[in-house]
């Protein structure tokens, strides 16, 4: 019973967490698709919490479906710190080509209200 309770919970954790960036990644891949092959190389995704916990193992998830379904390497980039402001700041810092994604959540919002200046 305990572990079906569990998997239900990581189930909607995933879903929460996922959904942005699941649908925002295969929309971009969709759309990039018509233009050319996209992707031709490894695409990063950029988690902003540690390895292991739920939202890292719901984005290894995501990118073993991603790369399945677009038959290319998602690589999982974990860059915990400061609310998500590293992982934002390794995103903003990757060229704007469509190979670096960011899993985010309200941590960009709450961040926003609780500092004056973000980088």
């Amino acid at each position: 019973m305990r572990a079906d309770r569990m998997s239900a919970a990581i189930a909607a954790v995933l879903l929460s967490a996922g959904v942005m960036a699941a649908g925002s990644g295969v929309a971009a891949a969709q759309n990039a698709k018509a233009q050319g092959d996209y992707p031709d190389r490894p695409v990063t995704l950029i988690v902003p919490y540690a390895p292991g916990g739920v939202a890292d193992v719901g984005m290894r998830l995501l990118g073993e479906k991603l790369a399945g379904r677009l038959h290319q390497q998602f690589v999982i980039e974990n860059r915990p710190g400061a609310g998500g402001i590293v992982a934002a700041q390794a995103a903003a810092a990757a060229a704007p080509d469509g190979y670096t994604l960011l899993m985010t959540g309200n941590n960009a919002a709450i961040a926003e209200a609780l500092f004056k200046s973000l980088p």
